[in-house]
């Protein structure tokens, strides 16, 4: 039986035109050789389709699916199945992979045997031309291993773009979940509650082109509604230890008190004393909490004027690249 490749890279495009030649180009210029891309025309309405078919005539590595639009977990995961590759790698329609970047990954895999996951560095770039490390602070410039404590904690992250994954424990997993907003967090949830092990690569292989519109406030109560969702199904999972759980119990009551100051901010007082009760582990001054809580029985216009004013936990952002 042949040998599939290294890797399978997956791209999901909609309506993408005006940036797809310049993300399948990236993997054509790659200096690795071993390779397959699928691309997953989710329903576009503009001459997506008729650019990778004009690519594909050319490399016969290159193959294309269409499908009804069903958003972006959807069409990833219907790249699976026709993955030869021993690891998935996702590239968004509008972003890049640098030239280096299998040959290197490669070389890591090799050099660092034994992992589920793998993933880099890599660069954010504005139209302006501006540009900044995706991971800068010092604790990613060594090759480190990340765990569901760190993921938890918030202080280390695992970016989608660049990273790549057994395929075999994608399908194990199901594949991505269609329906929420932050589906790679919820993929390193459910990986590492599985007991994937994770390898990072320091170096800066990728480009993730930063739209300034690609973070509308709007989305803001969407990712917070999702990241309640994902969190409250890890916890339900019955896959955690007893102080990850405790951890992520307090994770989802500080998403509910950020929903709840969001909903304030927009001036919907509308379900907000249901949510500071739900949220009541985010809250360090209990006296003040609770104060809080009795002026929203009375009324939750009241709450509304004081639930945002006591002091927040200091509990951490989770860092992807939600466009």
């Amino acid at each position: 039986m042949e040998s599939g490749p290294l890797f399978t890279v997956v791209v999901a495009a909609y309506n993408g035109e005006a940036t797809i030649s310049r993300a399948l180009e990236s993997v054509l210029g790659q200096s690795f050789s071993e390779w397959q891309v699928i691309v997953v025309d989710d329903g576009s309405t503009d001459g997506t389709r008729r650019i990778v078919d004009r690519l594909a005539e050319k490399d016969d590595r290159i193959i294309a699916i269409s499908q009804a639009n069903g958003g972006t977990a959807a069409a990833r995961n219907a790249a699976i199945p026709h993955a030869r590759g021993r690891f998935i790698a996702v590239l968004d329609a509008d972003d890049e992979l640098m030239p280096g970047y299998m040959a290197t990954m490669a070389a890591f895999v090799t050099a660092h045997p034994g992992f589920d996951i793998y993933s880099c560095n890599g660069w954010v770039v504005w139209p302006d031309g501006r540009r900044r490390l995706y991971a800068e602070d010092p604790q990613h410039r060594p090759i480190v291993s990340m765990d569901m404590a760190d993921l938890l904690d918030g202080q280390r992250f695992l970016c989608l773009l660049g990273s790549m994954t057994e395929a075999s424990l994608l399908r194990d997993l199901g594949g991505f979940r269609a329906g929420v907003y932050c589906e790679d967090v919820d993929l390193w949830r459910r990986a590492f509650a599985r007991g994937a092990r994770h390898a990072f690569c320091p170096e800066p292989l990728v480009v993730y082109h930063r739209d300034v519109e690609s973070q509308k406030t709007s989305d803001v109560r969407t990712i917070l509604e999702s990241l309640v969702e994902i969190d409250t199904s890890l916890l339900q999972s019955g896959l955690l230890a007893h102080h990850e759980s405790e951890i992520v119990r307090v994770k989802i009551a500080e998403h509910k008190r950020r929903l709840l100051e969001e909903k304030v901010r927009l001036g919907e007082t509308s379900g907000i004393l249901r949510l500071m009760r739900e949220a009541r582990l985010a809250y360090r001054d209990k006296p003040k909490y609770y104060a809080a809580l009795l002026l929203g029985m009375v009324d939750e216009r009241l709450l509304a004027r004081v639930a945002t004013k006591g002091r927040r936990v200091d509990a951490p952002h989770d860092r992807g690249m939600h466009r």
